[in-house]
């Protein structure tokens, strides 16, 4: 662990074998390490138990209105992030001047959500399942914001960037957290009255939490609290009303990996 939470490091693309097409053993073993091998990096892998699925990467869900509008350009205002799910679970926000920013191609050749850490804010109004699991791509540079969280409890976030990421008391065992394909519980985060503290890097980070039971939450915001508005942007976030299996784990995990090269 280092003294800038720089624990894994930024993704590194495998070198490939010789020219003649062969790959080394030396490729084969770093991509398997990285956990990236093989993936398709176009589709979602597990779709079963799916509660919500939004991509930044699929522009054509992405409008500048709450209600549709248009799809949103580059550095345009985003107002709704339609559902993939085909549950109609959309993030909307009906403020022109709280709506994000799209930004293209920022990650991997791919666009990004971009929340300004001022009032920003997207959110849907749905009962959360009670067994439930988070998988998500973000990128932050600002520390002490938080991702996600329960909006009707100012106390109560769901995940949290943290550069001493406090162990803490309650439920720890309960939860299982993982970052870039490698679990860290209870090394660099805690579950503790509905909070997850957890290390955010630089660039884009693929978390997976399970074992989350959210029933009690009437809706969900990316953002939104007056004292605590997120900085940062949001690639892709996946939501399963399970508690995924480590063969699924892994499965959505490779998938997000790959597709926008997280360490």
């Amino acid at each position: 662990m280092t003294e800038n939470a720089n624990i894994l490091g930024k993704y590194q693309a495998p070198t490939l074998g010789p020219a003649s097409g062969i790959h080394s053993l030396q490729s084969v073993g770093l991509r398997r390490e990285g956990n990236l091998w093989p993936v398709n990096e176009t589709a979602l892998p597990y779709t079963t138990n799916l509660f919500a699925h939004f991509d930044a990467a699929d522009t054509s869900t992405i409008y500048d209105s709450h209600s549709g509008g248009s799809n949103t350009a580059d550095a345009g205002a985003v107002g709704r992030i339609e559902d993939k799910s085909g549950n109609g679970r959309h993030l909307v926000q009906s403020i022109a001047n709280n709506r994000p920013l799209l930004r293209s191609t920022k990650y991997n050749g791919r666009a990004a959500i971009e929340f300004d850490g001022s009032n920003d804010a997207l959110s849907f109004t749905s009962a959360m399942p009670a067994a439930c699991s988070f998988c998500f791509v973000v990128a932050s540079p600002k520390t002490g914001t938080q991702v996600l969280f329960k909006e009707d409890d100012a106390n109560s976030y769901f995940a949290y960037s943290s550069q001493n990421g406090t162990q803490g008391s309650t439920s720890v065992a309960l939860h299982r957290y993982c970052v870039n394909g490698q679990d860290v519980l209870g090394v660099v985060n805690t579950y503790n009255n509905g909070a997850v503290y957890h290390l955010l890097y630089e660039g884009p980070t693929t978390c997976v939490i399970t074992n989350l039971a959210l029933s009690a939450w009437s809706g969900l915001s990316v953002s939104g609290f007056v004292s605590f508005m997120w900085q940062g942007f949001l690639c892709e976030l996946v939501i399963y009303e399970e508690n995924l299996s480590n063969t699924n784990r892994v499965s959505v995990e490779r998938y997000l990996r790959s597709k926008w090269q997280t360490g």
